[in-house]
């Protein structure tokens, strides 16, 4: 018989690949016997794609380069308790790593957030699944492409998770990446709080159909909230701009990641709007005018005085809360997508799509200008975001990025250094931008263990702060900074000094600020780390290059961050 015969009567004949010892129990019957069975199975390696079973048939009947098929249903859903119907449609294929080069535009690599995870065992911690994955399933039966998924990868046809992670950075960096909010808008979010989805969006290119349904769906929201052009009721347009403004939200983040800024400065007409709205309306500041704009389209003469409030209030909340470093893409979305100008929509929506649906590094020429680009929002997400262990925190964020340096610049890095590069990436960059404020870390996820908070385990040391915005030398004499404490970030929020308990404030809420030098070995940054004045790890950071600081008098006493 030939390979080829072999393959298709192992994945639709029936029987599972290999032979197993086990009693095929049905979930709910003993638990040893279900975990005997998932134990049973034989130990595999390699790379493997979903494919649905009509597509599966034709690739193995075209192609001898598929060394092994294993019928999902049968070795893994038909006893787990994430396990579907719809799952018997569909196979796991090993493919080469030639194969998946030479076949690159029929296959899609999902991003999502893990949720409603289900496990077997009497406690229920072994081969844990999540409970979304179908969304995938029918995206690639509908496009009729080959998909992959972290655990189909490894947990169903039972490979080990080293080696998924060891080659998941080649499949982010180099293949077409479906989301689970591309179909459900209202789930990027809560999803970009989570440090893999970090790089699984960050880098790669997005699939292009995918992306154009995103947009013409905002796009549609943004028209049907408009006075001027719809016949809808007050009361639901301002439902769609809500709607509208809170994806625009989350989605200026995402474009932020991966250089929004940069690509709306080398585009005349965005780059010239940037400027428009230090004019718009009102003397408020950038992010009042542009929401101001916004809920005058919405409202036109329809609106009456405590409606308008209410609405101005919450867009107004959004639009603050999408500010970031890359700030033009919230503004852009909220003016330019509710413009009923076609041609001005069309250069934002253009730019926009490129920036999403092409590898969103491919401008930087050198490793260089790779972590230029990169520096910031790595640093950042590294500091801040979710990770289900924090063991996993190094490649949940990192291990795209070190495969792109690795593959495009010939650079490989151990972690160490690595991490010194985003660190002298994110501070040249912070140099060539007008202004003083570089990396800025908001909020440290207190669940990071000491030694790790700051990314690569490097330290900051620093002085007490005082109101007086200096503080005391070894010498005994006292170094005056004049340094005014903020956060700047969505908000601009101010440290207030109390001198009666010593200490700065943030609404009710006591920290001690501590003026810090740079990471050691770098002689870029200078900045403050914050902390709860009752003590606990470090809440907040903010890093900035002033050439007035680059002087560090010796403090009488430091305490050090890491």
């Amino acid at each position: 018989m030939s390979n080829c015969c072999q393959i298709l009567t192992q994945a639709f004949g029936g029987a599972p690949v290999g032979q197993y010892t086990g009693s095929r129990t049905r979930a709910g019957d003993e638990d040893e016997d279900v975990v005997r069975f998932y134990e049973s199975r034989p130990e595999r390696s390699g790379m493997w794609f979903i494919a649905h079973k009509a597509l599966a048939e034709e690739i193995i009947k075209e192609s001898d380069e598929i060394v092994e098929v294993v019928d999902v249903w049968d070795e893994f859903f038909s006893m787990h308790p994430v396990g579907v119907e719809y799952c018997k449609n569909f196979v796991v294929l090993m493919l080469s790593e030639e194969y998946i080069k030479q076949h690159r535009e029929k296959i899609r690599v999902a991003s999502y957030r893990w949720e409603d995870i289900k496990g077997i065992g009497k406690d229920g911690s072994q081969y844990c699944a999540p409970s979304n994955y179908v969304w995938f399933l029918q995206w690639l039966e509908n496009n009729s492409v080959m998909g992959w998924m972290d655990f189909f990868a490894n947990i169903v046809p039972n490979v080990s998770g080293k080696t998924t992670v060891a080659y998941m950075g080649r499949l982010y960096m180099s293949y077409k990446t479906v989301s689970h909010w591309m179909l459900d808008p209202l789930r990027l979010g809560p999803a970009l709080g989570r440090g893999w989805i970090f790089q699984e969006t960050a880098f790669g290119a997005f699939d292009s159909s995918a992306i154009s349904k995103v947009l013409d769906q905002m796009r549609e929201w943004a028209l049907a909230s408009l006075a001027s052009k719809s016949t809808h009721s007050k009361k639901v347009r301002v439902e769609y701009c809500l709607k509208f403004c809170e994806h625009s939200e989350h989605l200026s983040k995402l474009l932020d990641r991966r250089g929004y800024y940069a690509e709306a400065q080398g585009t005349p007409f965005l780059s010239e709007r940037q400027y428009d709205y230090y004019r718009y309306l009102s003397d408020y500041g950038m992010h009042d005018n542009v929401a101001e704009l916004v809920v005058n389209r919405v409202m036109g003469e329809d609106g009456d005085a405590s409606t308008y409030d209410e609405l101005y209030d919450k867009v107004s909340d959004h639009v603050l809360k999408g500010y970031s470093n890359g700030y033009t893409a919230m503004y852009h979305l909220c003016d330019l997508f509710t413009d009923t100008d076609d041609e001005k929509f069309s250069v934002a929506y253009e730019t926009i799509h490129r920036l999403l649906t092409e590898k969103s590094w491919t401008k930087a020429s050198t490793a260089e200008d790779f972590f230029e680009k990169i520096g910031d929002p790595l640093f950042a997400a590294y500091s801040s975001l979710e990770v289900s262990y924090q063991s996993d925190r190094n490649d949940a964020v990192t291990q795209v990025a070190k495969t792109i340096v690795e593959a495009d610049y010939g650079q490989r890095m151990n972690h160490e250094a690595f991490c010194r590069a985003v660190w002298v990436g994110a501070a040249n960059i912070c140099l060539q931008t007008p202004g003083t404020i570089g990396t800025t870390v908001l909020m440290f996820n207190k669940d990071i263990p000491d030694g790790n908070r700051f990314i690569g385990g490097v330290s900051v040391s620093g002085a007490f702060l005082d109101g007086s915005g200096g503080y005391k030398l070894k010498n005994g004499s006292y170094h005056i900074c004049y340094w005014s404490v903020s956060c700047v970030t969505a908000y601009n929020i101010p440290f207030v000094w109390y001198e009666e308990n010593r200490c700065w404030k943030i609404g009710s809420n006591e920290y001690h600020v501590f003026l810090c030098k740079p990471p050691k070995g770098n002689n870029f940054f200078c900045g403050y780390v914050a902390m709860p004045a009752e003590g606990g790890p470090p809440t907040h950071a903010q890093f900035f290059t002033s050439q007035s600081m680059i002087e560090f008098p010796e403090p009488a006493e430091e305490r050090t961050f890491s």
